[in-house]
């Protein structure tokens, strides 16, 4: 589930929920949250980020996510 929201002209944040299944017998699913957002850097660029972690056996994996990226529009 995923909530973006414009909170200025330039700059948009919001989180998405997920939860993956296992991918193997032995192996066990995951649920996660991220927060994230855009952030426009002028007419064809934008800032792309997301932070997160895991929700699922915290105290043994500890999982985190970190994304940036640069959105080239052309």
């Amino acid at each position: 589930m995923t909530a973006l929201y414009q909170v200025a002209p330039w700059l948009q944040l919001g989180s998405v929920v997920f939860h993956e299944t296992a991918d193997a017998t032995d192996s066990t699913s995951t649920s996660g949250l991220n927060l994230g957002g855009i952030c426009t850097l002028g007419a064809n660029y934008n800032l792309l980020f997301s932070a997160g972690k895991n929700l699922r056996d915290v105290a043994s994996t500890n999982q985190r996510s970190i994304f940036l990226a640069l959105q080239v529009l052309h």
